[in-house]
C-alpha cells in the first residue's frame, strides 16, 4: 500500500520509486485514494480535485501521444533522406 498524499513522508516515498512511470502511478493512486476517502466531507472541493486529476491525466496522454507522433515523423523523415544502398 502506498503512502497517503498528505503524509510527511510522501515526497520521499515518491523519490524512491524507480522511473517516472512508477512515480506518476504512485502519485495518481495517492490522490485518487485521498479523494475517495474525503469526498463525502466536501463533495465540491474533492469533486474538483478529482476533475483536476482527470484533466492532468488526459493532458499527459495527449502530450505523450504528440511526442510519439513527432518522433515517428522524425524517423520517417530520416529514412526518406537516407541515401539508398545499391543492391
Amino acid at each position: 500500500m502506498g503512502v497517503p498524499v498528505t503524509d510527511a513522508e510522501f515526497d520521499d516515498h515518491i523519490d524512491h520509486q524507480v522511473g517516472d512511470r512508477a512515480k506518476a502511478s504512485e502519485m495518481e493512486h495517492a490522490v485518487r485514494s485521498h479523494v475517495r476517502k474525503h469526498l463525502d466531507e466536501d463533495p465540491i472541493k474533492y469533486g474538483r480535485l478529482s476533475e483536476c486529476r482527470e484533466e492532468l491525466l488526459r493532458d499527459f496522454v495527449v502530450e505523450k501521444r504528440t511526442w510519439i507522433y513527432r518522433k515517428l515523423a522524425q524517423k520517417a523523415e530520416q529514412r526518406r533522406r537516407r541515401p539508398e544502398r545499391p543492391a
